[in-house]
């Protein structure tokens, strides 16, 4: 069996050496062609640590879930999405309703994990006028996040597999390869059950797709200060966006 946090660590350390090398090459090049090969192998190497980034995730979620402590998901959303429309042009990105401060328990840095891979597919196979909402709301006990798309839907038995581990098809199959790892979904799928929440996919092919997650609600508690998204250029806003947003300026 494969070591996920050992291939993860790997990846992330050839991930690092590669974008090492981008500031001190581009400082000397003129040519437009080697300046859109530097941008390239940023993109790689950011993709990379997506990469890692998930292999780490599923690998946590699936063996020895962090201990579930109070966040509060409406100001991680708020702060996620306002990074994500602000560096993905394409897309109309925003949050829905959230009139006042929701906690739920879990682990904000995997939920942002997960946050990503719903916003990044919503993207990929979406149409030229990307719509994304994300509706946040408080019922009974449970904290209910839905992330809705304008997008064209999946096909039905493509939606009856998306969140097994290592499955991935183009959701329209209209394309021979493969278009990802496929950990994405999977790894939202194990969050809800590590952290004692449901998860819900409604799609219908031709008119969008809706991810529905739930989870325990809590009462607010001291937490650790938000990520600053954007101010790290090796958050997990930028890598699991990486191959849909504008990336961080290496080179000043």
């Amino acid at each position: 069996m494969i070591n996920g946090e050992i291939l993860s660590a790997y990846m992330r350390e050839t991930a690092a050496d590669m974008l090492a090398l981008i500031p001190p090459v581009r400082r000397g090049v003129d040519d437009a062609m080697a300046a859109h090969c530097t941008d390239a192998l940023a993109r790689a190497a950011y993709a990379t640590l997506g990469t890692a980034e998930n292999l780490d995730a599923y690998t946590l979620l699936s063996q020895r879930a962090p201990e579930p402590s109070a966040f509060c998901v409406s100001a991680l959303a708020l702060s996620f999405l306002t990074g994500a429309a602000g560096i993905c042009p394409s897309a109309k990105i925003r949050l829905a309703g959230c009139a006042e401060p929701m906690w739920a328990c879990g682990s904000a840095r995997l939920f942002a994990v997960c946050l990503g891979n719903i916003i990044c597919n919503s993207i990929v196979y979406a149409g030229e006028k990307i719509d994304i909402t994300v509706s946040i709301e408080k019922y009974k006990n449970n904290i209910n996040i839905a992330v809705r798309d304008n997008g064209r839907g999946m096909q039905a038995k493509i939606s009856e597999a998306a969140f097994e581990p290592f499955v991935s098809f183009d959701p329209y199959l209209d394309k021979p390869e493969r278009p990802s790892l496929g950990l994405g979904l999977a790894i939202v799928n194990a969050y809800v059950h590590a952290y004692k929440g449901t998860l819900a996919v409604q799609s219908t092919f031709g008119s969008g797709t809706c991810i529905a997650l739930s989870l325990p609600a809590c009462a607010p508690a001291a937490a650790p200060p938000l990520p600053d998204f954007c101010a790290d250029r090796y958050s997990t806003l930028y890598t699991q966006l990486s191959t849909v947003c504008d990336l961080p300026i290496l080179v000043v």
